[in-house]
């Protein structure tokens, strides 16, 4: 008859990681490779991750203001009058203040994308030694709220069901709904930004006669008629939508707020925010043309690209 094996009290000792990359290795994991540790690398993501998140925080002083006046003021219905006094009065805000359009606007607009990418760019390199799979395959339900890869997390998500990895993460693993959100957005503040301030300032050196009646030329008089219509409402439309995805998921993420409650609020104000937009819009498009000198002028703007 066989002896029991008598039980003994241990002192638990930690595993290293070097201990798991050994155990891996002996055991013959397929496709083995080592973590790869680099503290100088994991101090730069440090850092870059810091610049991330306060040059998003200032780029949110003027995207408030913006916002309110072209999107929420129009949207709820406010005249266009006193629509127009509240979008010079943000503007003069920000212009009134030294250097704020090149190191608010533009200079954390560049930190905040640089660092993103290189965010990218450090952990790929540190994640290189795990296996993704490309396939859009049947993922299991999610339990973790704080996955990148399930986003806000859907539909299923919102009513209790659990959470399922994304579409876009299933098809790029690594690229989760933020940063496709942000990839997005690229060209569409491009564009806004070449329309709305760069031809303007190539054409007059400023653009200071910018108002709200140009948003009524921007939407009915492209050099491409009813096409170029179509695009540049799509592109506004596109702006505000992604825009407040990006800027809701991001907030949350920078926060820390992963909870259900947190993305159905999240939901709300990008739903929010972009019926008010499609009003804001609506308005917009519906509204007469500016004539006079102000008109030849914005015409000479529109007709200035193609679209």
């Amino acid at each position: 008859m066989e002896t029991p094996i008598e039980l003994k009290e241990i002192t638990p000792e930690p595993m290293t990681l070097e201990d798991l990359n050994l155990i891996a290795k002996e055991k013959g994991v397929p496709n083995y490779k080592p973590h790869k540790r680099n503290p100088i690398l994991l101090k730069i993501l440090f850092y870059l991750l810091k610049v991330q998140k306060y040059s998003a925080y200032t780029f949110s002083s003027f995207l408030g203001l913006h916002l309110t006046s072209v999107v929420i003021v129009p949207g709820l219905g406010v005249p266009m009058l006193l629509g127009q006094e509240i979008f010079e009065m943000s503007r003069a805000v920000y212009q009134s203040i030294p250097y704020f359009e090149n190191l608010v606007i533009i200079g954390s607009s560049v930190c905040h994308i640089f660092s993103g990418i290189g965010i990218r760019i450090i952990r790929n390199y540190i994640k290189s030694g795990q296996n993704h799979h490309s396939k859009l395959v049947h993922e299991p339900v999610i339990k973790n709220d704080e996955r990148d890869d399930i986003g806000l997390g859907g539909i299923t998500g919102l009513i209790g069901l659990g959470y399922r990895k994304s579409m876009i993460s299933r098809l790029i693993p690594g690229l989760s709904p933020l940063l496709f959100s942000g990839y997005l957005l690229l060209p569409l503040i491009g564009y806004h930004f070449t329309k709305f301030r760069h031809i303007p300032n190539v054409i007059d050196g400023d653009s200071s006669l910018i108002n709200l009646e140009y948003i009524t030329y921007y939407l009915n008089k492209s050099p491409l008629e009813k096409v170029g219509n179509a695009i540049n409402y799509i592109a506004l439309m596109g702006l505000v939508v992604v825009g407040s995805y990006h800027f809701v998921s991001g907030f949350l993420k920078l926060n820390h707020k992963y909870s259900l409650n947190y993305k159905k609020l999240g939901y709300s104000f990008i739903g929010g925010l972009s019926i008010l937009g499609c009003i804001s819009l609506v308005r917009f498009k519906s509204l007469p043309l500016a004539e006079g000198f102000i008109g030849k002028l914005f015409t000479n703007y529109v007709n200035y690209l193609a679209v």
